[in-house]
């Protein structure tokens, strides 16, 4: 659940929820692994699979950045395609704009790499390079975030990655760094409210990608059907941008790595992430500062 504050007017705010999108990410009907692309295809018998995005989408995401070409095209297949155009962006950096509602006279925006409409249905060509980029970005933007939580200086490696410059201790430049970047995500993957109306529920607001309105009109459908529903790299988008504003975010006193509690850490004390716990890093710490303050007696 997204928590907005609305300004009602100059000096009325008030806190509302808006619920995410509840829609699907359209993956496609064959995908597979062609020497550093993922070839794939939406035919008749092999049709698109609409699958819900994962609470841990995001997590799954980020760990691909230092995985192999394998457990790159296993998520691609399960998940969808990132939809990277010729200007090495996911698609929806440039959507599908009408013009009145006429095709003929529409922006049509990007296209996915390699992307044709053959006699069977829709194919294309993945780039595999991209996911490591923007997985490695991802994982970057929460590091970041997470020492802006913390009120600590981030890790040099991220904010340099990000940056391009060495980070400035006091200088504040964390926050809006963060806002800059996740907003990119937003606007590249396409993010907007979605406004709906069934008449039995009442309207809704919801976060979301889509390239037209919805319902699409038939002879819209036909043609970009494989547009129709939130795209992987905007589910991405919100998920970092739920991650960044609303999820507490903690460093392990262990391994020094970002990762989310369980419950919000007491201040003052350590905390260790689950792996640490795991490996009994906690206790290794405890020991030690035992020692350090009940030194045995020499002689």
């Amino acid at each position: 659940m997204l928590r907005i504050v609305a300004c009602l007017t100059l000096d009325y705010c008030q806190t509302i929820a808006m619920p995410l999108a509840d829609d699907f990410l359209l993956v496609p009907g064959r995908l597979e692994p062609d020497g550093d692309v993922l070839s794939w295809r939406d035919t008749a018998n092999h049709p698109p699979r609409r699958v819900a995005a994962p609470d841990a989408l995001l997590d799954k995401f980020i760990a691909l950045s230092t995985t192999s070409d394998a457990h790159i095209a296993a998520f691609a297949a399960r998940y969808g395609i990132l939809g990277i155009c010729d200007h090495d962006l996911p698609r929806t950096h440039r959507l599908l704009r009408l013009v009145d509602g006429d095709l003929e006279h529409a922006d049509t925006g990007c296209e996915p790499r390699g992307f044709r409409k053959g006699t069977q249905g829709y194919e294309g060509r993945e780039p595999i390079a991209p996911w490591r980029q923007w997985a490695q970005h991802a994982r970057d933007v929460v590091t970041v975030a997470t020492a802006a939580h913390a009120d600590v200086t981030p890790r040099p490696g991220a904010w340099d990655r990000l940056m391009g410059t060495p980070y400035r201790a006091g200088s504040g430049a964390m926050y809006p760094a963060v806002t800059k970047l996740v907003q990119y995500w937003l606007e590249v993957g396409g993010v907007r409210p979605q406004f709906s109306w069934d008449g039995a529920s009442g309207p809704r607001i919801t976060y979301g990608t889509r390239d037209t309105w919805d319902p699409l009109p038939p002879r819209i459908l036909r043609i970009h059907g494989y547009k129709h529903g939130t795209t992987l790299f905007g589910a991405l988008a919100i998920q970092l941008m739920l991650r960044v504003s609303d999820t507490v975010l903690a460093i392990c006193s262990g391994c020094q790595t970002d990762y989310m509690p369980e419950r919000r850490p007491a201040t003052g004390r350590r905390n260790y992430c689950r792996e640490c716990r795991s490996q009994g890093i906690p206790q290794r710490d405890a020991l030690r500062d035992h020692r350090r303050h009940h030194p045995r007696l020499m002689g």
